[in-house]
């Protein structure tokens, strides 16, 4: 039994010898032998993996990626490698070499001690957790894409690798079920309960109390203004991880190495083929890169689509913050 997680395709988070099973049960947080979790949806990694995460003794100028799925999570982590500066060859390793996702650690390596010989002036590590659930790190970067994109882009790589148990798994549908429409998948997953990491609004709401009760620790970007003007967007990402803008020519090699084209044609250091086989066991059959467009899922959503998510945007974003559409948290600067 394999299992598929966004960028991540998982044929088992246990020793080679666990059954199904068995693996299931260790994704599953109920299990009497698992460690407490401070949270209830799921995750993609074991308990005892998160666990390991969330009390991850980070260094004072370390950073954090967190991410709802599907928001651009790979794209920010080669924008925020390049703004690094460092080792940008990659020098035949995969980008999640340099910038781990720490929440999977236990589940898919054999040791994380590599991560102690990492040589950069401050490390990046990335997970799908909400920003709060990472209490010790020092500074985080948070993604936002409108949840209607989201959702577009989760059902196109659903059905990519529908060929193995992504429904079930990744988005809690019974086996004998159909594979869901486009539309009731949108619909479905608004309340979170049927997918990984629990519901868009309340994530993004987690990100939004984090900078208003912190907002030196936490640097938001929007996925749609660095799609339109990535350039224009670098010199803030750049003082808030580096302290100081980049220059022209810094610019200039980012802005190249972080385009889809750049991408797409060594997309084998991004999640590539010999990583996946390496450390999750299996030959990949396609890209994980894709091109990211905005718009795609507002194509899809239809009038009780809108009335569902506005209840839940109204619910866990506008009373709290006061923003009435995500296109108003998209057009507010001080966020």
């Amino acid at each position: 039994m394999r299992f598929i997680f966004f960028g991540l395709l998982l044929p088992s988070l246990c020793a080679a010898a666990a059954t199904a099973a068995d693996a299931d049960a260790q994704m599953c947080s109920s299990s009497d032998s698992a460690p407490e979790l401070p949270f209830s949806y799921r995750t993609a990694f074991s308990p005892k993996s998160v666990r390991h995460a969330l009390d991850f003794a980070y260094t004072a100028n370390d950073v954090v990626l967190s991410t709802y799925p599907k928001s651009g999570t790979t794209w920010t982590q080669q924008i925020m490698h390049q703004v690094r500066g460092q080792k940008r060859d990659f020098d035949g390793e995969d980008v999640s070499t340099w910038n781990p996702m720490i929440e999977c650690m236990l589940d898919l390596y054999d040791n994380n001690s590599y991560i102690n010989d990492l040589d950069f002036t401050y490390n990046v590590y990335k997970f799908h957790l909400r920003p709060s659930h990472g209490p010790s790190a020092p500074r985080v970067v948070y993604v936002m894409r409108n949840a209607p994109d989201v959702y577009a882009s989760w059902y196109k790589f659903a059905k990519k690798f529908s060929d193995v148990d992504t429904w079930e798994f990744g988005f809690g549908y019974q086996a004998d079920e159909s594979p869901p429409t486009k539309i009731d998948f949108f619909k479905d997953l608004i309340p979170g309960e049927k997918a990984l990491y629990g519901s868009w609004a309340e994530h993004v709401a987690d990100a939004l109390r984090l900078k208003k009760s912190n907002p030196d620790r936490i640097f938001i970007a929007k996925f749609e203004h660095w799609k339109t003007n990535l350039s224009g967007n670098l010199d803030a990402l750049a003082m808030f991880l580096n302290r100081r803008p980049l220059s022209d020519e810094e610019r200039i090699e980012v802005e190249t190495r972080t385009s889809f084209d750049f991408m797409k044609e060594n997309e084998a250091h991004f999640l590539g083929s010999a990583y996946i086989k390496k450390h999750m066991g299996f030959e990949l059959d396609g890209s994980t890169i894709a091109e990211g467009k905005t718009g795609a899922g507002e194509n899809v959503v239809d009038d009780e689509f809108k009335t569902l998510h506005t209840a839940f945007f109204q619910k866990h974003i506008t009373q709290e913050f006061g923003y009435g559409s995500y296109e108003e948290i998209a057009s507010d600067t001080k966020c």
